[in-house]
């Protein structure tokens, strides 16, 4: 979890290096980072849109481990679809909130 931990501080600092070249965003590496050691984590699920993005998203301090995976994994698969998908997750904490909260859920699970 240290490595997501100190990943996550270096990729929110780098939130305001994304630039857009042509049609697409262009990220800094420490947001790729972010996201290869966020694909590879636990927090991701295959079935990630059995909740309700929005309803996680409002309601992260009461919402479950199994709820937050969803969302990250929905983030995280975002720009595959969505062109600027992380960028706006991104700039909305909406990734960061919920990767710190899964982490301190995981936390009290060990």
């Amino acid at each position: 979890m240290n490595e997501l931990i100190d990943i996550l501080a270096l990729a929110e600092n780098d939130i305001v290096k994304i630039t857009w070249e042509g049609h697409h965003p262009e990220y800094p590496q420490t947001i790729i980072e972010l996201m290869n050691v966020l694909g590879k984590s636990n927090f991701i699920v295959s079935d990630y849109r059995k909740h309700n993005f929005k309803d996680v998203i409002s309601n992260i301090d009461s919402s479950s481990l199994e709820q937050l995976s969803c969302v990250i994994t929905w983030i995280v698969r975002s720009e595959r679809f969505i062109t600027g998908g992380w960028k706006t997750q991104l700039e909305n904490k909406n990734l960061q909130n919920a990767v710190r909260k899964a982490i301190e859920l995981s936390a009290d699970n060990v």
